[in-house]
């Protein structure tokens, strides 16, 4: 069984806060919503836990290598676990499937932080429950959905295959899907 949490990157500073939108830092409110995030799905789930084997991808984007590595650190995880999924900014879904299909099968679970609306219609896609005209799944800044598969290889993650399993709203905290 695998899990594949994907987390869309907290809150930024405002455009024309820095040269490019890829240069964006967090701002400070997403800087807090990245470390409660963290701390809420390490108490809920026992995961990210050091010593686990589990892959942590990003996309290029300061925010979002910031959001990651909030995370990283409130689990006690080296940074250089992390790494930059060099087309994970400004991409398609199909590019983060065929990453993530590309994955070390040993590790059970799977992270991705990154941007919408991919996230959100990955989300959608990988669920099966994309909406006509638009992503069923709607991820807003350090949202956090996990889709499982009932499958031992990374590369058998297709559309219509994962089961939502959890969806931590920032906003709301939490919010159970199934138990």
């Amino acid at each position: 069984m695998k899990k594949l949490f994907i987390v869309r990157h907290a809150q930024a500073d405002a455009y024309g806060s820095a040269a490019s939108d890829f240069e964006r830092p967090l701002s400070p409110f997403g800087v807090a919503d990245a470390q409660r995030m963290a701390r809420l799905v390490a108490c809920e789930l026992a995961i990210g836990q050091a010593g686990s084997l589990e892959i942590f991808s990003c996309s290029p984007a300061l925010r979002t290598r910031q959001t990651a590595a909030l995370f990283l650190e409130v689990w006690g995880r080296s940074a250089d676990e992390l790494k930059a999924f060099e087309h994970g900014y400004a991409t398609t879904t199909a590019a983060w499937l065929d990453h993530i299909q590309g994955w070390d099968n040993a590790a059970e679970h799977g992270w991705i932080w990154g941007h919408n609306p991919e996230l959100s219609m990955l989300a959608s896609e990988l669920s099966g429950t994309d909406g006509v005209g638009g992503s069923a799944v709607q991820l807003s800044p350090a949202d956090i959905i996990c889709l499982q598969f009932e499958i031992d290889d990374w590369g058998a993650v297709f559309s219509a295959s994962g089961t939502p399993t959890l969806h931590l709203v920032a906003s709301q905290q939490r919010t159970h899907l199934r138990p």
